[in-house]
This record gives C-alpha cells, structure tokens and sequence, in this order.
C-alpha cells in the first residue's frame, strides 16, 4: 500500500502551485492588522490633541477666573473643569477620564493633571487593549501662571496681531460681529497680561493690525511715513485716514 501511495506523495512535495495564494493570505492577515493598528494610532493622536488643547483652554479660564475673582480657587477649578468638560464633548470615546484641576499653594497658577485611556480594538490582537492619552511622566499636563504683571510675577513682553481686514466685519449668526468679538478677545488678553498693580513690573502688548491699509493716527504720522524725499508715484495716500 505504502509503495502505492509513494508516486502520488512525490507529486504532492513537488506540486508549488498553490505557493502564491497561500503567501498572499499570510500577506493579507499581516497588512489588515498593520492597517487596523494605524487606524488606532490616528484615534489615539486625535483624541490625544483634543485633551491637550481641552486642559490647556480650560487652565486659563480657571487662571482668568482667579484673576477676576479675588482669589477664588474653588470657582476657579469649578470654572476649569467646566471649560474642560465642553472642550471634550465632540472628542472620540475613551475610558477613564481622570483629569482633574488643582490651584498651586502659593495661589499663582491653575493646573491639570491625569490622563485618559482610549480603546484600541485592532492593537487588541497583540495584547494592547487602551493607550493613554496622556503619559504618566507628563504630569502636569498643562499649567497657567497667573502673576504675570502684578507683586510676584514676571516681566512679558507680547505682541498681538489682529486681523482686522474685511472678512472680520461679516455679522455672524448670533448677531454680533467677528471684530467686535476680536475686540473682547484681545482686550480679555491685554487684562491678563497688563495688570493694574505694576509697582515691580512691566509687562507689555504692542498691538499690531493685520490688513490691506495702512492706518496712521493722524496727518503729521502719515506725511513721515511719507517720507519727504519720495516721489509722489511712492507716497502712502492719505486719503482714506
């Protein structure tokens, strides 16, 4: 029986005609998981973006709220976790938030520190369950120093460039316009920065127009920017200030 069989078990060791297709599964399971794992890492940098930016807005509206309200820690870290809570509303699913707001000891910053865990259903395969968003040696996440201008702070220097061209005064839907919320914004910043006790600092803005025009304050400004050499083909027109 066994010598019967030996040709048909010589043809079968020589036969390599299923070779490829066989290689091209292998292959297949391969580049689906490779695939899949990319998925989860683009999730896990998404959602990891988000957070950041979540805990960096939320500690400056917990650092203004300080600011504007004597001291007030415990609206402060309600009013960071607040901000925090409506940054991460359209973020991706994930697991165990536990990022949490404090105020420092000296009463002069708002932090943030914990982490958050998102799913990982392809990385599953190789045993990798979650990954966190934010690493362990990464603490705090993020962190707003109040004192920048008044007893205890430190001397800035920032400059602010606002667009102020025609796009900014298209009414949006709620009725108010974009420059005049830009004028909010900005003022909001230049409060932080700029305080009003500066007897041991002084920090500062410079202020600096994005736009199409050149806007002088008045005529004597305008004839030296002029320049009193310049042909009149090279002159700034000062028609329009």
């Amino acid at each position: 029986m066994l010598l019967y069989l030996k040709p048909s078990i010589a043809r079968l060791q020589a036969d390599r005609s299923g070779n490829v297709a066989i290689v091209s599964a292998l292959m297949a399971i391969v580049l689906m998981l490779a695939v899949g794992a990319a998925v989860d890492i683009g999730r896990w940098l998404h959602a990891r973006d988000q957070t950041q930016g979540a805990a960096d807005a939320a500690v400056l509206a917990g650092g203004r709220w300080l600011q504007t309200n004597s001291m007030d820690t415990a609206g402060a870290i309600a009013a960071a976790q607040n901000f925090y809570k409506q940054e991460v509303a359209t973020r991706l699913p994930v697991v165990n938030d536990n990022i949490s707001f404090g105020v420092s000891s000296d009463g002069q910053s708002v932090y943030a520190n914990g982490t958050a865990y998102i799913k990982t259903p392809f990385l599953g395969f190789a045993g990798i369950n979650q990954l966190p968003i934010i690493a362990a040696n990464q603490q705090p996440i993020s962190q707003a120093q109040l004192a920048v201008g008044g007893n205890g702070g430190q001397n800035l220097e920032v400059a602010m460039m606002l667009d102020i061209t025609g796009s900014m005064l298209d009414t949006s839907a709620s009725g108010n316009t974009k420059i005049a919320d830009l004028i909010t914004s900005a003022t909001d910043l230049v409060n932080i920065i700029v305080w009003t006790d500066q007897s041991q600092f002084t920090s500062k803005v410079a202020i600096v127009p994005f736009t199409e025009d050149i806007r002088l304050p008045d005529t004597t400004a305008i004839n030296a920017a002029r320049g009193a050499n310049l042909p009149t083909s090279e002159k700034v027109s000062g028609t329009t200030y």
